[in-house]
Parts: structure tokens; sequence; C-alpha cells
């Protein structure tokens, strides 16, 4: 037991220290200036409510068969300009970003919400 503790600490002390140092404020990221954006970034997002909204309606099947799909055409067209528009690290750290700071949070509220609420027994 003493091993596995002194093996942590051997690993997590270093890692801390190389953490801390002055590069961890060097990350990548956009400045949030509005003239880096231009309305064509909307199509995806206006894409991908529209797809949610209509496809349902007009294509049921085709829908319920390839929602994924549609998603991640809708995903790609994001991603991929934007890769290209901005470059490899800055586009890995913004969805990085997305997924752990935003969604994981976002999905874990509307689980504590769903347990609230008394729909899981």
């Amino acid at each position: 037991m003493k091993h596995k503790i002194l093996s942590l600490i051997l690993i997590a002390v270093p890692a801390l220290i190389l953490a801390s140092g002055d590069a961890h404020g060097v990350v990548p990221h956009l400045d949030g200036s509005i003239e880096n954006l231009n309305i064509i970034w909307v199509v995806p997002f206006i894409g991908i409510l529209l797809s949610i909204a209509v496809f349902p309606l007009v294509a049921p099947l085709f829908w319920h068969h390839h929602f994924g799909k549609v998603s991640l055409f809708w995903a790609v067209s994001l991603i991929g300009p934007f890769l290209l528009k901005e470059g490899l690290e800055i586009t890995l750290y913004e969805l990085l970003h997305v997924a752990f700071l935003e969604y994981i949070p976002f999905i874990i509220l509307l689980l504590a919400l769903f347990t609230i609420s008394g729909g899981i027994r």
C-alpha cells in the first residue's frame, strides 16, 4: 500500500509542477472579436436546427435511420472550414473546450434535473 502511494506521489508531483509553468498560460484560443466571424458560419447551425425540425416530419423513416449521418454532415461542414481557417491547434482546443467545459456540464445538469423531477427511480 505504501508503495502505491509513493508511486502516485512521484507521478503526480512532477505533473503538477510542469502544469503550473509559464507555458500553461499560452493556450491557443480565439480572441472573440467579431472580425473573425462571417455570416456563413451560421449556416451549419441553422442546417442542423432545420434538419431536426423538418426531417422527422417530411421523411421520418430516413431521419430515423440516418439522423447520425445528417448530424455528422453538419458537424463536418463546420469543423472542416474552421480547421482550414484557424489551424489544427485552435480547432482541437475549441473542440475539447466545447466538449469538456460546455457539453458534459450540460448533460450533467439535464441528468440532475431529470433526477430531481422524479424521472429516475
